[in-house]
């Protein structure tokens, strides 16, 4: 096992996401799970607060834009950056234990669906969805209705810690 979880959402996440976050990395610090996420954004920042180990994937074109957070920024095979965003996507498949999607726009959805067809497939990643409203959820539910979905799952905002002990497949 791996024990990474790759986390994405908003880059503006709400104060009772960040909340839950910050609780969230503080667990994966004291259980040694890297903390896997984009370039930029409150959660970039949230995890490197807490003190997790953080590895932050972009690609290179990406390199003059993202914000260092007074953090050295790590890439996948430590300092290569990933060419385009099918390679970065790979990376993220290849290292992480499972995904947790906080809610988000555009860009997360454009994460999300990819981890939904991998995990679909029985693939070894596992999807938690967390927090997302009941529309969304009940659309995402639609979209994989017909595979086999035992890798993803959805979870209420305030049982973020539960996704992330499923994900990993470790106990509490």
């Amino acid at each position: 096992m791996k024990k990474g979880i790759f986390f994405q959402g908003s880059a503006k996440t709400s104060n009772s996401e960040a909340d839950m976050l910050k609780k969230v990395f503080e667990w994966c610090r004291q259980n040694k799970v890297k903390v896997l996420t984009g370039s930029h954004g409150n959660i970039v920042e949230l995890a490197h607060q807490s003190g997790a180990k953080v590895v932050s994937y972009f690609c290179k074109s990406d390199k003059g834009k993202i914000p260092s957070h007074g953090h050295s920024i790590s890439t996948y095979h430590e300092g290569y950056p990933a060419y385009s965003w099918g390679s970065r996507l790979g990376s993220l498949v290849d290292t992480a234990d499972g995904v947790i999607f906080f809610p988000g726009e555009m860009g997360t959805l454009a994460h999300l669906f990819p981890f939904l067809a991998f995990a679909s497939k029985k693939q070894t990643v596992r999807v938690a969805i967390v927090g997302w409203g009941y529309l969304e959820e009940l659309s995402f539910k639609t979209l994989i209705r017909n595979t086999n979905s035992d890798n993803i799952r959805f979870f209420s905002l305030e049982d973020a810690k539960q996704a992330v002990i499923w994900a990993t497949n470790l106990s509490a």
